[in-house]
């Protein structure tokens, strides 16, 4: 069904004065863009204050041990896991750099 023109100036009328201006000057993906920023700092600021909160709340470690880990307690050590974890994560990091810039829809 295909709206004429009367009921697209009708249906514009219907929105407040100030969104229109504003979708006017902004597209909706900055829209989008900005509340996401946002939403990013809001959490990264309530993550920060936990930690600085359970960081001085965290008993005596020789009062208080950790508790014992089933799967890592019965593991061999393996000298090379943290090189090959940190090679890892900065390949998917290289991986997903080049998927953003050569993305249709970046």
């Amino acid at each position: 069904m295909t709206s004429t023109d009367s009921e697209r100036a009708a249906s514009a009328t219907v929105e407040p004065r100030t969104l229109r201006h504003i979708s006017r000057r902004l597209h909706p993906d900055l829209i989008k863009l900005f509340v996401s920023y946002i939403y990013m700092f809001c959490v990264f600021m309530l993550t920060a204050f936990v930690m600085v909160i359970v960081h001085d709340r965290v008993p005596d470690m020789d009062r208080y041990p950790p508790l014992p880990d089933i799967v890592l307690d019965n593991l061999p050590y393996i000298p090379w896991a943290f090189e090959m974890c940190e090679a890892t994560a900065i390949f998917l990091m290289f991986v997903m750099t080049i998927v953003l810039f050569f993305h249709k829809h970046r």
